[in-house]
């Protein structure tokens, strides 16, 4: 994530600001042209940013919703108390992810969001035909940590849910029916059910990090494994743009090892400040060979689709 400046008096505001402090103006974010004081001429605010205060983006219709508003197909029931928040942190989270795509040069199109509350039937995360469905619960943090240590997580986060669900989607724009997936991460033709079931009836493989795989449930599936790759890669391009903002590591034109070097001193040292303060690990993963193979493997597929 960039780091972002108002456009009238040039003071740091984050990506989610809607005023900056120091001048008081308030802010719009808008793809093309970044965090922008208002007014700006030819663009209003998202109908989600007036109606709600959902959202801090741009549009350039009158009444319109923005370019990431666009995709939300069913939202929280804005009627029970506290959906408003949780909107909030799930439009936050997605907003991040579009983001990505967008400098990723991703296309949007065939892409919608489903945020459920769950009630009498639970809602599970996941991804079916464009649609990726987020369980708004999650957005409660003491439900989302119970979740992550009942499944033995070391990380579960709002935004790692939509990095990971939209690589199911990109599977299929970007790598369906190319023979080097399975080189790579393995065969999906595999019955996926049965995989599932397995896995939740027997648990992860015992030496699923012998075996080259970046967490216990992307042992489960090649489709998996390749999710749970995608989405460590947004995070590791996501967190050394940030960090090269502050002038703290490179991110144009680097190489893919020049971005693991990068982030394996990165993150040896946000590991020792955490534990300086007493916190867990803030990257709590390790990237083996067979990881790394599969992130450079993303990383070149990204490359060719830009080009």
């Amino acid at each position: 994530m960039k780091i972002f400046a108002c456009s009238h008096c040039r003071h740091t505001v984050f990506f989610e600001n809607v005023q900056c402090l120091n001048c008081q103006k308030e802010l719009g974010y808008f793809p093309e042209r970044g965090m922008l004081a208002l007014p700006q001429e030819g663009l209003s605010k998202c109908r989600n940013y007036t109606e709600h205060n959902v959202c801090n983006w741009l549009t350039r219709q009158v009444g319109d919703y923005c370019r990431a508003c666009r995709l939300n197909r069913t939202i929280p029931d804005l009627s029970l108390a506290g959906n408003l928040q949780r909107w909030w942190r799930l439009e936050m989270a997605k907003k991040r992810l579009v983001f990505s795509l967008i400098e990723l040069q991703l296309p949007l199109d065939d892409l919608q969001f489903d945020f459920l509350v769950p009630g009498a039937q639970p809602v599970l995360t996941g991804y079916s035909n464009g649609l990726i469905t987020i369980n708004a619960g999650e957005a409660d943090d003491p439900t989302r940590e119970k979740m992550r240590v009942d499944m033995n997580e070391p990380y579960r986060t709002l935004l790692g849910h939509f990095r990971h669900e939209s690589a199911h989607h990109y599977w299929t724009v970007l790598v369906k029916d190319l023979p080097a997936f399975r080189q790579v991460f393995g065969d999906e033709r595999q019955d996926y059910q049965q995989c599932l079931d397995r896995h939740y009836r027997e648990g992860p493989l015992p030496d699923w990090r012998e075996q080259g795989f970046i967490s216990a449930y992307a042992s489960m599936h090649p489709w998996e494994d390749w999710a749970e790759s995608w989405a460590h890669y947004l995070h590791m391009r996501d967190t050394l743009q940030t960090s090269s903002e502050f002038g703290l590591g490179r991110l144009d034109t680097q190489t893919f090892d020049d971005m693991i070097q990068d982030w394996s001193r990165l993150t040896f040292a946000l590991n020792s400040i955490n534990r300086s303060m007493g916190i867990s690990d803030l990257y709590p993963f390790v990237l083996g060979k067979p990881v790394l193979e599969k992130l450079r493997w993303i990383h070149h597929l990204l490359e060719g689709h830009q080009r």
